[in-house]
This record gives structure tokens, C-alpha cells and sequence, in this order.
């Protein structure tokens, strides 16, 4: 990683706003006083391993926009200074994050997706919007909503949905049986031209090509994020 002015300015605002000194962040980081002087001074390099440490530290004092999700979801910085000078670019920005609306399930349950897009329903009931990392190249489509007594998530997580991808074999949905205005949540499995869902002690199935007979709709959950602390 090259230092660039962000970076720079990131670490003294770290340091200022949590009381610390800049002897402190080298024992946090694992490097010596001299390394520390050095990562101030934009052009100057910080190994990865070391790279690695520092940024949790600073994250929240770097640009949102230079920070992106690389090919292995991996979330990543890209300098500034990277390519410069005749170096060649250290990352290559895939995707970046994306703000999508946060639905509570009560909200969700009486989501029309037939009447609205995801964008037109969050707009008329005035959704407030969180941070998306996208697994995919579009955040189209795509919401969250607090996780609350689902069983199969954990309380509390934030869980992003997809109102337009295809559910994979074994991916956890939220889908809606014909006839029934409830939501539910369960695990998509398909054999052959076979498929099943199954939430909790239930299950139901049937041909792949008679699913609309019986599902009115079904949106697969791309991830969910757990605070532990």
C-alpha cells in the first residue's frame, strides 16, 4: 500500500480523537517509532501484513468512496498514489458500496413487489438506507431488514435480499405460499427437477416447473451481518 494524503490524515485523526500517540498505534500495530513517521509522509509504502492491522484503526477517516469489495469480497483501500509514477495499480476497484433501504419485517410483509419496485416502496413509506457491500456488480433490487425471530438468522443481524436474482441450490429465501399473505424463511434445495423448501419442522415441495403454483414469490438472501460487540 503507498500512503497517500488520506491515509496520512487518517492516522492523525485516529490519534486525536482517541487520545492516543502515535507510540501507542505502533504496539497496536505490531511496527517501529521510525515505521510510524514514515506511514505520515505520503509516497511511502506500508507492507500488507502491517496494512492489514492498521486499517480497522483507521477505516471510519478514509474516503468511503476509494473503498470497494475486491473479487474475493474482501474489503479493500485503494490509494490514491497507487499506479503513479510508473508503479502499477495495487487494487482495482470492482465494486463499491452502495446505499440500499432498510425495511423492518413489518414493512416487508406488506411489500407489493408486484405494485412497487423495491426502489418505488422505499420512497413512498420514506425508508431510512444503509450501507450495501455488494456480492454482485448492481445493488438493484436489493434491500435489508432487521432480522426478528426468524429462526434460521440470528436476532438482530441485518439481512440483505435481492427482490430480482435467482435463489441458488441451498441458499436461504424468503418466500410467500399461493393463497397466504404470510412471509416466511427457509432453505431452497433442488434435485433434479425437484425442489423443496424447508422452514422449520415444514417443508414443502414439488416439480421445478409447478413451483408458481405454489409459490407466489420467493427472494434469495445474499448475506447477513451479525454485531457481536
Amino acid at each position: 500500500m503507498i500512503v497517500d494524503s488520506n491515509i496520512a490524515n487518517a492516522i492523525d485523526r485516529y490519534l486525536k480523537d482517541n487520545n492516543k500517540t502515535a507510540k501507542e498505534l505502533c504496539k497496536l500495530v505490531g511496527i517501529s517509532e521510525p515505521a510510524m513517521i514514515k506511514w505520515r509522509r505520503p509516497g511511502k509504502g506500508i507492507l500488507q501484513r502491517h496494512w492489514m492491522v492498521l486499517y480497522p484503526y483507521i477505516k471510519k477517516y478514509l474516503p468511503c468512496e476509494r473503498i470497494f469489495r475486491d473479487e474475493n469480497g474482501e474489503e479493500q483501500y485503494s490509494s490514491t498514489l497507487e499506479g503513479t509514477s510508473g508503479t502499477r495499480p495495487y487494487f482495482k476497484p470492482k465494486y463499491i458500496p452502495q446505499m440500499v433501504p432498510e425495511f423492518t419485517q413489518e414493512q416487508f410483509e406488506n411489500f407489493n413487489f408486484v405494485v412497487d419496485s423495491v426502489e418505488q416502496y422505499a420512497a413512498r413509506i420514506q425508508a431510512p438506507f444503509v450501507e450495501y457491500s455488494p456480492k454482485t456488480p448492481s445493488g438493484s433490487g436489493v434491500f435489508s431488514l432487521k432480522a426478528e425471530k426468524l429462526n434460521i438468522i440470528p436476532d438482530g443481524a441485518t439481512v440483505f435480499v435481492s427482490s430480482q436474482l435467482r435463489p441458488k441450490n441451498n441458499s436461504i429465501v424468503f418466500f410467500s405460499e399461493v393463497g397466504s399473505n404470510e412471509i416466511k424463511i427457509g432453505i431452497y434445495k433442488i434435485i433434479a427437477d425437484k425442489f423443496s423448501l424447508v422452514f422449520g419442522d415444514e417443508k414443502i415441495g414439488g416439480s421445478i416447473n409447478k413451483i408458481r403454483e405454489k409459490i407466489s414469490f420467493m427472494f434469495p438472501v445474499l448475506y447477513y451481518e451479525v454485531v457481536t460487540f
